[in-house]
């Protein structure tokens, strides 16, 4: 879209711990994805109603749920991740 693929690159390189947190919290049952698809849908439909500040009021609860759920994925995979909290 805006012929930047050296910075979608680089974003990808320090997105990549981002990453692995996502796909480990998929694996874990007690985690809901209808919260994902919700989440999800209030940003699609903030976007598409032009509603620029519900739009980056839903994205940034969306990726404020990592800190909600980081422990619960800690506890799950703890060979995955140095320097745990104790």
């Amino acid at each position: 879209m805006t012929n930047h693929a050296q910075v979608w690159d680089w974003l990808q390189t320090i997105n990549i711990q981002f990453n692995r947190f996502r796909w480990l919290r998929l694996a874990i049952s007690d985690l809901p994805w209808n919260t994902l698809i919700e989440q999800h849908k209030e940003i699609l439909c903030a976007v598409e109603n032009h509603d620029g500040e519900k739009a980056v009021t839903a994205a940034a609860k969306h990726l404020h749920l990592m800190f909600d759920e980081e422990m619960a994925v800690l506890q799950a995979f703890p060979e995955y991740f140095d320097n745990l909290p104790e």
